[in-house]
């Protein structure tokens, strides 16, 4: 019948074992395909060296616990210091709990790595806790747990350091970030302007289709465009530049990419202009569907043929939006025409 320090001894073994092939695992690299197993036989082992331990053990007290904790703290500090390897830069198991995950550290692991000798120093806890566990006499018990304090100790110093280095980056980062953001957000200026005008339409969006867009197409028969991340508001198209992924500055304005979609049933042109409240036109880059930036010309777009909805072109270029403001913009076609107005701001 197993003392109740028995039992407490055994599930720390057991919890800490886990718990270090569960943060290995889940912190490592492509690497953990080669190693995944041979470090589940660690963490088994340990736990193994562990029960056999208690069953030596004459007499229970605090003293008489402490190698077996001290073990189970070498284990998870060596696990803490584990190199991994992916596509980019290296990272340890304690950079990737600090920033956020495998591959988003942005420091490196400490330049003297010691590979193996980190197993060297899980054997050396093994065999001290067998060690203190049949010697009976107290020296040669101090003397194991005193050497495992100083493991233990001298693992925590890099695993401070490097996670300390790694939360000090991290916090630098998220600094520059807001800093930017900040910039960024002043120089877009205010919100998107409440614009006259009626309800844009839009098409319907068709499940595995091209018209599945998180973003709205806005227009009508036969053409519509596209703009991430547009947004319909109160039946309004609006722009918020703060949203764009990777939102650039040209010498013009703010570059947002637009993608035109028409009806390959269309042959005529399309000719389009894009103004703000004045009539100036916006600049508008060339592109290989567009040499044209005004003009939809079905001869410079291939019709695709993806059921289940009918044929259909696709046309992208590149416009410059100089700042908040409401914006014009319209489609004209042999017979037809439409106009919708766009918000744009932060």
């Amino acid at each position: 019948m197993r003392s109740g320090q028995e039992r407490g001894v055994l599930t720390l073994a057991g919890v800490t074992a886990g718990l270090a092939f569960i943060l290995d695992l889940t912190t490592g690299g492509w690497e953990i395909l080669l190693v995944g197993l041979p470090l589940l036989a660690v963490c088994v082992a340990h736990f193994l060296v562990q029960r056999l331990s208690v069953r030596n053990v004459d007499t229970w007290s605090g003293w008489a616990i402490v190698p077996f904790v001290l073990a189970d703290m070498v284990l998870l500090e060596v696990i803490l210091l584990q190199v991994h390897v992916g596509d980019g830069p290296a990272w340890t198991t304690i950079t990737a709990i600090v920033g956020g995950g495998g591959g988003s550290n942005l420091t490196e692991p400490p330049s003297w790595d010691p590979g193996v000798l980190l197993g060297v120093l899980v054997l050396m806890a093994w065999g001290l806790v067998v060690v203190a566990s049949l010697v009976r006499r107290s020296v040669a018990r101090g003397l194991s747990m005193l050497v495992l304090a100083v493991m233990s100790a001298g693992l925590l110093v890099p695993i401070v350091m490097t996670g300390g280095d790694e939360m000090r980056a991290q916090a630098a980062a998220a600094q520059t970030q807001k800093a930017q953001r900040e910039a960024l957000d002043e120089a877009i200026g205010p919100s998107p302007p409440a614009c006259d005008g009626p309800s844009v339409p839009v098409h319907a969006a068709v499940k595995n289709s091209i018209w599945e867009y998180k973003a709205p197409a806005v227009g009508r028969a036969p053409v519509w465009f596209h703009i991430d991340p547009l947004s319909i508001e109160k039946g309004h198209a609006v722009l918020h530049l703060g949203q764009v992924y990777q939102l650039e500055r040209g010498p013009s304005g703010w570059k947002i990419g637009m993608w035109w979609l028409t009806d390959a049933s269309l042959r005529d042109m399309i000719h389009l202009s894009i103004t703000d409240t004045s009539g100036a036109p916006i600049t508008a880059d060339s592109s290989a569907p567009m040499p044209d930036p005004g003009v939809l010309d079905p001869a410079n777009a291939e019709e695709i043929l993806r059921p289940p909805v009918p044929p259909y072109r696709t046309y992208v270029n590149t416009l410059e939006f100089p700042g908040t403001g409401c914006y014009t913009i319209k489609a004209e076609w042999p017979g037809d025409r439409w106009s919708v107005i766009l918000a744009v701001g932060k």
